[in-house]
């Protein structure tokens, strides 16, 4: 399995990291999204839909890497769709709440199926925080409180993450806090920055990355 985490999708980092060819099947599982933004079919039309919001946005990014857009799929998750996560030659796990989405991959079942997957998977934000062992979330717009989390525990780097690093003050401190009680360096990652880690958990960077140690 091979991992591209980041703080957004951007086909430009893409592309230095993974390509596509137009045979390649792709998934994507916004298990994550808040139920503000999608809560029933209307929502979930206006973001993921055929020209939804958010549906341009990540196809967007995707042909940049060369997937072919007829090979893009959305599972819905406000159904009880059955998927065959193996299927797919790709996931994508994108942001919004990464409790959220544990918890619904847990429900539909997907969280085996995840950890037993072999493909590529693309997740970023609140998508790549979940497949860790432990992950922190710093206080922002989303969240009220630093808090420290179980997620899947698919990556197994002895690593943490810090999402849309902006190189604040206020930031490092939660990083600095967040590295002491895991017990584990954190990787941050800025809104420019992608890790990519192969089947053997190396690790490279591209873009706007930083590390800080224990």
């Amino acid at each position: 399995m091979v991992f591209l985490l980041s703080s957004k999708l951007r086909g430009e980092l893409l592309r230095q990291q993974i390509s596509f060819t137009p045979a390649d099947s792709l998934l994507v599982l916004p298990v994550c999204t808040m139920s503000k933004y999608v809560s029933d079919e209307i929502g979930w039309d206006r973001y993921f839909g055929h020209g939804g919001i958010l549906y341009q946005k990540i196809t967007a990014a995707l042909q940049q890497a060369g997937a072919a857009v007829e090979k893009i799929s959305f599972y819905r998750y406000l159904s009880d769709e059955k998927v065959i996560l193996s299927n797919y030659s790709c996931l994508i796990l994108p942001g919004g709440d990464a409790e959220l989405g544990l918890n619904r991959l847990t429900a539909l079942g997907l969280d085996k199926q995840l950890a037993n997957y072999q493909g590529a998977v693309i997740a970023y934000s609140a998508g790549a925080l979940l497949l860790l062992e432990r992950f922190f979330l710093s206080p922002n717009y989303y969240y009220s409180f630093f808090s420290t989390k179980s997620g899947l525990g698919i990556i197994k780097g002895n690593f943490a993450l810090e999402v849309h690093y902006d190189g604040s003050e206020q930031m490092r401190h939660y990083i600095q806090r967040g590295s002491e009680i895991l017990q584990r360096p954190v990787c941050a990652i800025g809104n420019n920055g992608s890790i990519k880690l192969d089947d053997d958990f190396n690790l490279t960077t591209v873009g706007d990355v930083e590390w800080f140690d224990l």
